[in-house]
């Protein structure tokens, strides 16, 4: 916005220069022109206010070349400001100048008063409509002072009509000009305020069409490369099924074959492989099309959900001998307990009975997805015998409600930090720790979270873990942006 009103500016200033050269040449051609006419004119005061003219000028000029030299140092709000105050600097000496001439060829009765509405003119459009109503006062006081002192024969009286002049007809002549060069100014700027407001309304109106147009190229882009890693992720484990599958159906091996078997086998997993990333393309396809659908209406008990993910993964954590550190937060009162892969348990029993705190407005099953696809992946890239945190804390008062989730495992390279939430993005860390994946998953979770009024962060440091920190707002409340628990773990 400031770029456009600089820009407007600093063409007028200069136009205003560049015509400035012109009116010197015209003021200077004055005395000839009365001359041809036979109307008196005293030359020499004309002549130098021409050349005062000039030099202003040509002062102007020298400053406004030393500001378009590229400089680094000056900003656009300085140069912005500079030109400002010439323009204004420009109106003020050419109005005195203006009244100089004016008074020379006639005073109130001079048939060049047109140019001193063709100025006020240009003064409206550059600059404020309370600084050229005070050049309006500026000039109607001066030509009121100008005329008293010609009445009283303080100072000479350059009339062509050789009109007489009375207190009687200064007043109602310089009352009337008032009202004209006031009108002028009244007019002009409102149109001038008009125009600007329709430019800056066609101004935003473009840049909000050019930000679309920049996202809808993005989302073109996203979508060409999501078919694209769709493809891929597709070919692969389907030449591997394709492949194995020829082998067998032409016998180029013994059916019953140690190789045959492997074969079949493969080709098995890679279909299970195939079969987790269709289901997993449609259920982000379908969070995507129904996110409005999703059913915000319960209010959920987060604490069994977890259990019963933790539970379902039990045998995970105990082949790669990991703890899982629970503690759950419930108003400031903190209830902790720990899973350790040394020893079997019961699950249920850990169930003890925590108050019945819920997340409002949410839905279960999608809910769930999320979690379990968070914790999975906190017991899938964690190290052997590594130990996993998970909070969860309820603050009432502010309806805010905080999942955390940590791990020591090989954690995310800061490059793709900003990137895990899209689909088929994955870590190359990730992809060399664990092959298997559809990197589908956090980009369910990020959707389902986002139709749940919730926030995700991500901290994360290659070799040392991560942290997904998960913010829920009451669905009727604020979003209170940032309000994180420090966890004492």
């Amino acid at each position: 916005m400031l770029d456009s009103l600089f820009k407007d500016l600093k063409f007028t200033v200069d136009i205003s220069i560049k015509f400035r050269w012109l009116v010197a040449t015209g003021v200077f051609m004055i005395p000839a022109v009365f001359g041809l006419l036979k109307m008196p004119v005293k030359a020499l005061p004309i002549y130098i206010t021409a050349i005062v003219i000039i030099f202003y000028n040509t002062f102007f000029s020298i400053i406004l070349s030393k500001q378009r030299k590229p400089d680094k140092n000056t900003s656009s709000e300085r140069k912005h400001a500079i030109y400002r105050n010439i323009g204004r600097a420009q109106i003020v000496l050419d109005y005195i100048t203006l009244v100089l001439v004016l008074f020379f060829v006639g005073g109130l009765h001079t048939n060049f008063f047109f140019i001193l509405l063709f100025h006020l003119t240009i003064g409206a459009i550059m600059l404020s409509t309370q600084f050229m109503y005070l050049m309006v006062m500026f000039t109607t006081i001066s030509f009121f002072f100008i005329s008293l002192l010609q009445l009283y024969n303080t100072i000479p009286h350059f009339d062509m009509y050789n009109n007489v002049i009375t207190f009687k007809s200064i007043t109602i002549e310089t009352i009337g000009n008032a009202l004209i060069l006031a009108s002028v100014v009244f007019v002009v700027s409102q149109l001038t305020f008009r125009i600007k407001s329709s430019n800056t309304k066609l101004l935003n109106t473009q840049n909000k069409l050019k930000s679309n147009l920049e996202q809808i190229r993005a989302l073109e882009l996203r979508k060409s490369k999501f078919m694209r890693y769709s493809a891929h992720q597709l070919r692969s484990p389907l030449a591997t099924i394709i492949s194995a599958l020829n082998v067998i159906q032409k016998k180029m091996i013994p059916l019953d074959s140690d190789r045959a078997f492997n074969l079949a086998t493969g080709a098995y997993d890679k279909g299970n492989e195939l079969l987790n990333l269709v289901n997993d393309l449609l259920e982000l396809s379908r969070i995507r099309e129904n996110k409005k659908e999703i059913a915000l209406v319960d209010d959920i008990n987060p604490i069994p959900i977890i259990e019963d993910i933790i539970f379902s993964l039990n045998e995970t954590v105990y082949a790669k001998k990991l703890t899982i550190k629970r503690n759950y937060i419930l108003d400031g009162q903190k209830y902790s307990f720990a899973l350790n892969y040394r020893y079997d348990e019961d699950f249920e029993k850990h169930k003890f009975n925590l108050p019945k705190d819920t997340i409002p407005h949410a839905d279960p099953k999608h809910l769930k997805d999320a979690f379990y696809n968070l914790i999975e992946n906190a017991i899938k890239y964690s190290y052997d015998n590594a130990e996993i945190i998970l909070d969860f804390s309820f603050d009432n008062t502010n309806r805010v409600y905080v999942f955390r989730i940590q791990d020591f495992g090989i954690g995310i390279d800061p490059e793709y930090k900003n990137d895990i939430f899209f689909e088929f993005v994955r870590s190359p860390n990730a992809k060399d720790y664990k092959q298997e994946g559809t990197g589908l998953g956090l980009a369910i979770v990020k959707e389902i979270l986002d139709a749940h009024n919730a926030d995700i962060f991500v901290e994360s440091e290659p070799g040392k873990g991560s942290i997904f920190t998960v913010v829920f707002h009451d669905y009727k409340g604020s979003r209170i942006a940032g309000l994180l628990t420090d966890f004492d773990v």
